[in-house]
């Protein structure tokens, strides 16, 4: 925890915020803050900054936030097959370190379907691990999450409105290009979105399908990975591309 998250509900009018439970916690045990001390604030979908450490009365904490500016909102967006249940509860916090906007997780071939009968599928079971990774990486913006069990109602209802005039990129483990192979592709300033799919690839069926609608095939070069692996180490080369061209 880099960073204390806050909500703007729990600011009161002199953007002021009682804290206790974990974050209280972190403060005294890890962080060691007594008053006086400051410590880097964010607050989910708004600003950052620093608060000065006020009080505290047992296991509460008073803290004064000064806010500073809004980060930009992510431009990296993510369609994930469905991974393992303990798979993508593993993933919800990098995710969202990493600056996701917008998390699809879609079926495909390869997916059983009963994954989406999870529970790591229910808003109050992925919302705290999403909030855990902004707490680590400062990042604000809380990325939205959106499910689709079928591939194809994917493409029908959301795809065209969302993302036709994207940077689109589907990873594929036969692919050997990378993301700095295709340097003419990246050098496009759009946002990006990234299709990752599940062990062992998307089918021929649903590749065909991404190329149909314009995507990039890209891969991570000669080694072959898991798809929790390859999900982040892809998510972290684009954003770093993207954060090169000051899209974030």
């Amino acid at each position: 925890m880099n960073w204390i998250l806050v909500d703007e509900a729990e600011l009161n009018d002199a953007d002021e915020v009682w804290l206790s439970g974990v974050r209280a916690e972190h403060i005294r045990s890890v962080l060691h803050l007594c008053v006086g001390d400051r410590v880097r604030m964010v607050c989910v979908n708004g600003p950052r900054g620093e608060g000065t450490i006020m009080e505290w009365q047992e296991e509460m904490v008073r803290v004064a936030c000064v806010w500073g500016a809004v980060p930009l909102r992510p431009t990296l967006h993510l369609l994930l097959a469905m991974p393992r249940p303990k798979v993508l509860r593993r993933l919800w916090a990098q995710i969202a370190a990493l600056g996701v906007n917008h998390v699809y997780l879609l079926g495909a071939n390869r997916v059983e379907r009963y994954y989406f009968d999870s529970h790591v599928l229910q808003r109050d079971m992925y919302e705290p691990l999403l909030r855990e990774g902004l707490a680590q990486s400062g990042g604000s913006w809380m990325p939205d999450v959106k499910i689709y069990p079928r591939f194809d109602s994917f493409f029908k209802e959301e795809f065209q409105a969302v993302f036709s005039d994207h940077l689109k990129w589907v990873a594929d483990p036969r692919e050997k290009a990378t993301f700095m192979d295709q340097l003419s592709a990246i050098k496009i300033k759009k946002e990006w979105v990234l299709a990752v799919g599940p062990e062992g690839g998307w089918s021929t069926a649903e590749l065909d399908t991404f190329m149909e609608q314009g995507f990039l095939s890209v891969g991570l070069g000669s080694r072959i990975l898991r798809s929790d692996t390859a999900t982040i180490s892809l998510l972290g080369m684009a954003r770093s591309i993207v954060e090169s061209t000051r899209l974030f």
